[in-house]
């Protein structure tokens, strides 16, 4: 069987937390919905999921708004139901910060979350008071539980199957341990959550396939972004693969490997999550794909009070007065995206949603800590030339 993990758009707490701790403590919602940029990737997420071979038959989402919102465009794309499993969501489980401090919180009711679409399908486990107990999960019952899911995707899903799960990024790296690492997944439980020693970083809406088999599994790929290039979200990612998306990858035989084996196995595979992890940011920028030349622009395009990314050159221009108009790199100091859009007087990065002052670049919102690079532009009548500075 082949199984499809996607984890959820950017979420609201995920773009507090980019911010900065304080702004995530403050701001931390038990149950949050995607940001305008998470739904947007889950939108091209959508698009992009029919190419996906073999086609998903099963579409399963944790019981929380986020994951439902993403896997919405994905069942409309497949025309599947979206199956609600409430043994999927995050740990700790929903967490609501009262007086500064962090408890337990039942989940959303469940109007709540069948008024997000009606594809979802739920279990009697969702009800209108919650759906778990309002208490903060430990680490160990987090692995736990995380072997729990991996042992139900095995045991009751055929062998011609392949099942896509919208989940989170902790509890799908846990489970995507215990299906192909199962010895390292063991220590989880011996780790606070945040120390854990092994683990696989999984980007907003990236996609990680795995085909299982009785006696072993094949990595195809971890943590792809296409849809979100495809989607000029990013420019220039690359995805964390074991080789052509299309391809299978080499077989993977062991059931009860040794440590040593363990790594070599899974090596390849935490060593392109890790990549990724980091790509999150650093892959996606490639200063090959843009033009870093002088570029030109018709001044009567550059809105006053806006400004313009100016497509196939890494620069954009600004006006934020009439008459007075502004060049900037369009690399984002935080992880290297370019930056793609300009929108009530600010710069927008779409990979964490940094922004940028339209006056001299300086940062307005996190979790970049420097503004962009200044460009030079010159003006000769009606055109504008923007050049390295």
């Amino acid at each position: 069987m082949h199984l499809l993990l996607i984890r959820h758009g950017q979420s609201e707490n995920n773009a507090f937390a980019a911010q900065s701790v304080e702004t995530y403590q403050q701001g931390r919602k038990p149950d949050p919905e995607l940001t305008e940029l998470g739904r947007r990737q889950a939108q091209a997420l959508g698009k992009w999921i029919g190419s996906v071979s073999p086609r998903p038959t099963k579409l399963y989402a944790s019981p929380m708004m986020r994951t439902i919102q993403t896997a919405d465009p994905v069942a409309e794309a497949l025309d599947l139901p979206i199956i609600i499993n409430d043994l999927i969501f995050e740990r700790p489980g929903p967490v609501q910060i009262v007086d500064g401090v962090e408890t337990g919180h039942p989940g959303s009711p469940r109007s709540a979350l069948s008024a997000i679409t009606d594809r979802a399908v739920f279990p009697e486990s969702i009800t209108e008071e919650g759906w778990r107990e309002a208490r903060i999960e430990t680490a160990a019952e987090a692995a736990d539980r995380a072997g729990r899911i991996a042992k139900w995707i095995r045991d009751t899903h055929n062998d011609d199957e392949c099942i896509a799960i919208v989940a989170h990024g902790a509890i799908g790296s846990m489970m995507l341990l215990h299906l192909i690492a199962p010895q390292l997944a063991a220590g989880l439980r011996n780790h606070s959550i945040g120390s854990e020693p092994h683990w696989i970083g999984l980007q907003n809406t990236a996609t990680s396939m795995i085909e299982l088999h009785p006696d072993g599994y094949e990595v195809h790929w971890i943590n792809r972004v296409d849809h979100l290039i495809e989607a000029g979200m990013v420019h220039g990612a690359v995805a964390a693969s074991t080789g052509n998306p299309r391809t299978r990858g080499p077989r993977r035989r062991e059931l009860s490997p040794t440590r040593r084996a363990v790594l070599r196995t899974v090596g390849s595979v935490t060593a392109l999550a890790a990549t990724s992890a980091v790509a999150g940011c650093n892959t996606f920028q490639n200063s090959n794909d843009v033009h870093t030349g002088p570029a030109t622009v018709k001044a009567a395009d550059v809105p006053v009070g806006g400004g313009v990314v100016i497509d196939g050159t890494n620069f954009v221009v600004t006006q934020p007065t009439k008459g007075t108009f502004k060049g900037f790199v369009r690399v984002c100091p935080h992880a290297g995206c370019q930056v793609d859009e300009v929108h009530d007087g600010a710069i927008l990065c779409p990979c964490h949603g940094s922004k940028f002052a339209i006056t001299d670049g300086h940062v307005t919102q996190g979790p970049a800590t420097s503004g962009l690079g200044k460009a030079t532009v010159t003006q000769k009548g009606e055109t504008l030339t923007i050049s390295g500075s």
